[in-house]
């Protein structure tokens, strides 16, 4: 039980890195340690008095911590629910990230307001996206961090630039693309995983992205899925200088740049939670046509019999296009010669099989056996 809830409590560490948690961390694994000892042996034994000891301080470090974050307004200890999920970390980037983010955000805001939204819109979906692709929490974090800051050298863009109405002329894209590069320089002491995430996630997988071109193989999953993650919401929110587009239409063209700009799982992944979401229907049920085994045309009228040691079968088969009647009657026929051309190999072939004479051709034993007008489509045909 307390291997469950240290379990537990480390992962929320692993998000959050407060203090508060570590202390919920150390106090279960103080008290899974004591209770072996306290168990197993009797008071007069050392080991059961170190065993109390340690359990003691364990209940110590846990509930102080749980008072702490009941005080704090929270309904119940985050680490001992295990319930944290890292989407979270974006809504309440001040409790869990400090201070110093909540100001730079804040800031971020003052200076345009959409940047400030799509930032955390960004952040949001690259945390769903890490989820579902299995990163660890301490990942999570950093990739929780990474798209609140993504675009914060953009402080640094002029005003006319940033929020121009109309297509940036060369000189102002120049500028706008050097906001990774600031960025940077803002985040010094931040964790070195959250400014690699920040200085490249407008690079692409076949190396003409910017600033560095680096190729894919320098760029790691969580670049892949921030960068994923930012053309999709710079898609479907309305911009200074055109309307949003629709969700489908944004997920088609990530799947069009898939490979060259876009990693193929993120893509895939952003599918799944928008399709979750509701913003993006389910995939049509391909129906596929069960494939029945050859069969032949069934007959309608078969007689058999047994003459001279012939085996003689007369079918009249059930497929409209193989039976002249039926053409006939479907105004397909184009004349009696058709019609009677299959009665007049049959007999042919049967005159054939009886002849004990030298064999004949085709042509001249229909036209010994059967009627004249047997014998003049049987002419026609040969």
């Amino acid at each position: 039980f307390f291997a469950l809830l240290l379990a537990r409590a480390l992962k929320t560490y692993l998000l959050t890195r407060r203090r508060a948690d570590l202390a919920v961390v150390v106090g279960l694994a103080w008290l899974t340690l004591a209770l072996p000892p306290a168990v197993a042996t009797t008071w007069m034994q050392l080991g059961w008095w170190i065993g109390h000891f340690l359990e003691v301080l364990g209940i110590a470090l846990v509930v102080g911590a749980v008072c702490l974050d009941l005080r704090r307004g929270r309904t119940s200890s985050r680490p001992l629910a295990g319930d944290l999920r890292a989407a979270e970390l974006v809504a309440e980037e001040e409790a869990f990230f400090g201070a110093r983010i909540r100001a730079l955000m804040v800031k971020l805001g003052e200076k345009d307001d959409y940047t400030e939204g799509h930032t955390r819109r960004v952040a949001l979906r690259a945390v769903q996206l890490g989820e579902e692709l299995g990163l660890p929490p301490s990942r999570l974090r950093g990739l929780a961090i990474g798209g609140l800051l993504h675009d914060i050298g953009k402080l640094t863009v002029p005003d006319g630039i940033l929020k121009k109405p109309a297509k940036l002329s060369d000189e102002e894209f120049v500028v706008i693309r050097r906001h990774t590069l600031w960025s940077v320089e803002l985040l010094g002491g931040f964790d070195a995983s959250v400014q690699r995430l920040v200085l490249d996630h407008h690079e692409r997988l076949d190396g003409g992205g910017y600033p560095h071109r680096k190729p894919a193989v320098e760029l790691g999953l969580d670049t892949r899925i921030l960068r994923t993650c930012d053309v999709y919401d710079a898609l479907v929110t309305t911009r200074v200088y055109r309307e949003a587009w629709p969700y489908e239409w944004a997920i088609a063209l990530l799947r069009r740049e898939t490979g060259a700009a876009f990693d193929e799982r993120c893509v895939e992944a952003l599918e799944r939670v928008l399709r979750r979401e509701g913003l993006l229907p389910e995939p049509a049920a391909v129906v596929r046509r069960k494939t029945a085994p050859f069969r032949p045309p069934r007959s309608r009228r078969a007689s058999t019999s047994r003459s001279h040691g012939v085996h003689r079968v007369f079918t009249e088969t059930s497929d409209p296009g193989d039976n002249p009647v039926c053409r006939r009657r479907a105004g397909r026929a184009r004349g009696p010669v058709q019609a009677v051309a299959p009665m007049a190999r049959n007999f042919a072939r049967l005159a054939a099989r009886r002849s004990s004479g030298p064999r004949l051709s085709t042509s001249a034993i229909a036209r010994r056996s059967v009627s004249p007008r047997l014998n003049a489509a049987s002419s026609q045909l040969t």
